[in-house]
């Protein structure tokens, strides 16, 4: 059985894979999503071409959404296999994430919770992921 676990952001994911034999494997997926920070002060990026508004915020905004698309393609791609899912991490990432996820066949049935949780060492990451997974299989234990 393959329990898995991941804590996602928008720039990185963070993937446990908990194998049957007590062994944990850690895969990192790095996203190419980034927003340029707004700086206070500076002015909007809309501009005139050839008389026609072009809005660069618009684009740049169009392309953050591309390029997370295809990271979370690379994480979906990365999750194969797995047996379950936990799904943690911050803002909006793990729901998008989810939202992906749903779209797979596959994948979509092995969901088992998403919950928030606010950025964690690696260390921390692979502790709450091995205790959720700990405290389910005592459940099933005590319901039998």
């Amino acid at each position: 059985m393959k329990n898995t676990g991941i804590w996602i952001d928008t720039r990185e994911a963070v993937i446990v894979h908990l194998e049957s034999e007590g062994e944990i494997r850690i895969v990192h997926v790095l996203s190419d999503a980034e927003r340029k920070p707004k700086v206070e002060g500076e002015k909007s990026k809309r501009t005139k071409r050839g008389g026609i508004g072009f809005d660069y915020e618009s684009s740049q905004e169009n392309k953050f959404k591309e390029e997370l698309k295809r990271y979370y393609a690379r994480v979906i791609e990365a999750l194969s296999g797995v047996d379950s899912l936990y799904i943690i991490g911050p803002a909006e990432a793990k729901v998008d994430l989810e939202k992906q996820l749903k779209k797979n066949p596959e994948l979509k049935s092995k969901i088992l919770t998403v919950e928030p949780c606010d950025s964690l060492s690696e260390s921390k990451i692979i502790e709450r992921i091995r205790l959720f997974f700990e405290s389910r299989e005592k459940n099933k234990k005590t319901r039998k």
